[in-house]
Parts: C-alpha cells; sequence; structure tokens
C-alpha cells in the first residue's frame, strides 16, 4: 500500500466526455484514488466547453471545506478554462491538465510554486510519428492521406499533426486535413468533406488517420456508405488508423479488422494522482511541468510492415 496523503485529501476529475478512452481515464483514476487514499468526484462535460467550465466553476463556489485540493481535468477546449484556473489557484486549489498543455501552466507555477499545477499526457507530438509510420507500412507506395484533426485550438491536435507531417517528409503522400470534434459523426463528416471534392470521380489511392478511434469509425462508415451510392468509385482497401487505443474498443477494432491499426495512449489520471499524493505529503516536490507518457503502436511497427 503507498504512502497516504492526509485524510482530508479530495481531489475532483472533469472527463471531456463519456468514450472509451475517457472511461479508462476514469477507472485509472479511481484505482489509483484509491491506492492513495484520496477522496474522489468525477464529472463528465459530454463535449460542451461551456458545460464544463460551469462544472469547473461549481466546484470553486463551494464552500471552503468541501472544496477540492486539486482539479484534473481533460479539457474539451483548454482555453475556455483560463480563467477558471487562474481562479482556482487563487484558491489554493491545484490544477492538472490531462491529455493537455498550455503555456498558462508556466505562469501558474512561478506565482504559486506551493500547488500541484502541471500536466499529464502521451507524448503528443509521437503519436503523429507513429501514425506516419504506420501509414507508411500500410501505404508503401504513397497516396492521398486524409488526416481527420480533432478541435481547432486544442494543443494535443496541433502536436499530432506537427509529428504526421513532419515524419511524412520524402514519402509520397499528399495530406491533406480537415478538422472535426472527436465523435464518430464528427469523423463521418469530415471524411465527407473530402469525398465531396470528387464527385462521382473514381476514388484515388488513399488512407485515413484519424487523431482517435471514434473518428476514425465514423471515417469508415462513410466511406461505406459513399462506396455503396457510388459503386464505380470504389477505390479497394482503404487503410484507417486511429489513436487511443482502449483495450475494449480501439484494440478490439484492430482485432476485428474493422481498423488497420491504432495508437495506445496510456492512462493519464493515475499518474496525476501520485504525482499529487506525493507532493501532499510532508517532504513531498511539485511535480514537472509536462509528465509525458510513451505511446505505443497496435499493433507493433513490425508486425503492420510485414
Amino acid at each position: 500500500m503507498g504512502q497516504h496523503v492526509r485524510a482530508a485529501c479530495r481531489i475532483a476529475l472533469f472527463l471531456m466526455n463519456d468514450g472509451e478512452y475517457q472511461q479508462l481515464i476514469r477507472r485509472d483514476c479511481l484505482e489509483a484514488s484509491s491506492r492513495r487514499g484520496v477522496s474522489i468526484e468525477i464529472v463528465s462535460a459530454g463535449g460542451d466547453s461551456i458545460r464544463q467550465a460551469q462544472q469547473v466553476h461549481s466546484f470553486l463556489t463551494r464552500e471552503t471545506s468541501a472544496r477540492p485540493h486539486a482539479l484534473l481535468i481533460y479539457p474539451v477546449r483548454e482555453t475556455a478554462l483560463l480563467a477558471d484556473a487562474h481562479a482556482a489557484a487563487r484558491l489554493g486549489i491545484g490544477w492538472v491538465l490531462l491529455g493537455r498543455w498550455s503555456s498558462y501552466l508556466n505562469d501558474l507555477r512561478a506565482e504559486f510554486p506551493a500547488l500541484p499545477i502541471f500536466s499529464v499526457a502521451a507524448d503528443q507530438v509521437e503519436i503523429g510519428r507513429i501514425q506516419a509510420q504506420q501509414m507508411i507500412a500500410l501505404l508503401p507506395n504513397g497516396g492521398e492521406l486524409v488526416c481527420i484533426r480533432g478541435s481547432l485550438g486544442v494543443s494535443s491536435a496541433t502536436r499530432r499533426f506537427e509529428g504526421l507531417r513532419r515524419n511524412l517528409d520524402g514519402a509520397s503522400f499528399n495530406l491533406f486535413s480537415v478538422n472535426s470534434d472527436w465523435t464518430t459523426e464528427g469523423g463521418a463528416s469530415a471524411m465527407n468533406e473530402w469525398l465531396r471534392i470528387f464527385g462521382h470521380r473514381k476514388l484515388p489511392t488513399f488512407g485515413v488517420a484519424a487523431q482517435n478511434d471514434a473518428m476514425a469509425v465514423g471515417a469508415k462508415k462513410a466511406l461505406a456508405d459513399w462506396i455503396r451510392a457510388r459503386p464505380d468509385s470504389d477505390p479497394g482497401a482503404v487503410p484507417v488508423v486511429g489513436c487511443d487505443g482502449a483495450p475494449s474498443y480501439g484494440q478490439h477494432l484492430v482485432r476485428q479488422k474493422e481498423l488497420s491499426a491504432t495508437v495506445i495512449m496510456p492512462p493519464t489520471a493515475g499518474r496525476a494522482v501520485d504525482a499529487i499524493a506525493a507532493m501532499l505529503t510532508a517532504h513531498g516536490s511539485l511535480p514537472d511541468a509536462e509528465i509525458v507518457l510513451a505511446p505505443t503502436s497496435f499493433p507493433d511497427l513490425k508486425l503492420l510492415a510485414r
């Protein structure tokens, strides 16, 4: 049993939505909280940044004795929570971003060095690199590549795309990117946006790299619907890769050959709880500003290349 923080330690976890990866985050947080003897409350924003800001505000306006000592936030949109981050710090409440990074954390850490203020995320640039290598293995002769990105202004979407673009240098791909909202419906809409370019013409050789598994599933469904309506445009097998890689969803879809590959992102909440618990003990220290976890390809890149 790990060392316990003071008995009154309370943490609140704010999930982005109720998707499979977010549920993995939830379970990871509950396990770490139980291990560390931390009280935990969990809410979900349902993909709505305004709702998430309201949820955070409701915790900050509680009576002092009922407020959490730290907030773990998987943001729908980082910028929507900037004012709340500063308000939390002024109240003596720690602020931890999960899966995201924003430069305002550095300012808060400098102003409030006694508070647990940091981020825990998979290496987002590495995720993009892995997706580039997956696509090179799946389409060794290149072609068109549709990248379905997450929401505009979200750090993980920007960094993943940069990793993908940078690691396609020298490969024979024409890269087209379109933003979506991390949902299956959004992935379908993004795929249709690209398909409309071709009208009734035959589709070229292409692949799809979606920045999460839900959007990858939506893209694959939209493509199947398009081909059914226009059988002459059938491009043959189209590799579709995703990201998140939850065992019961992304990895399952790959095993069922619904997706060609995914990227496994390790859950972040347990690591955050451990870091907060360590800091709040008598001899704890402030964690690094960015705790970066290593993602992995599923299946392994060597197996994919075969």
